[in-house]
């Protein structure tokens, strides 16, 4: 089944998807404007405001979105443990465990802060993931 969602661009030219599905974004039809040139000087100058934000996206929204694609991120490798380790079992279990433990610590964080991620907390939070999705691919 598609998702029709709103794909908004960033300054390097590529468009991310702003539904909630973003570790399917595969499943997403883009229903936005073709992009041009003038659209994409024009959030250019729009990012600029916000080092390490989003074009188009308030400081706000941004950090919010980085706290979205932490939660998708792990939903994403806990579909990965279903298909590639089992639904059930004690290593399952395990690596589920360790993945929640970093999704209440990054909601933890961002209640903290209005909501939202920093650059930084998002690397680390990521950082924490790797060895997880690491395992899941051995």
């Amino acid at each position: 089944m598609l998702r029709t969602c709103t794909l908004r661009p960033l300054v390097s030219g590529a468009v991310f998807c702003t539904c909630t599905a973003l570790a399917m974004l595969g499943a997403c039809t883009f229903t936005g404007p073709e992009s041009s040139p003038s659209s994409s000087a024009s959030s250019s100058s729009s990012s600029a405001s916000s080092p390490g934000g989003v074009a188009g996206l308030s400081p706000h929204e941004t950090g919010v979105l980085r706290l979205q694609q932490i939660d998708a991120r792990i939903d994403n490798l806990n579909r990965r443990i279903d298909m590639r380790i089992g639904k059930t079992g004690a290593r399952a279990d395990d690596l589920r465990q360790k993945l929640e433990a970093v999704r209440t610590a990054a909601h933890n964080v961002a209640s903290q802060n209005n909501g939202e991620l920093t650059i930084d907390q998002q690397t680390g939070f990521n950082e924490q993931i790797m060895p997880i999705s690491q395992t899941i691919n051995r």
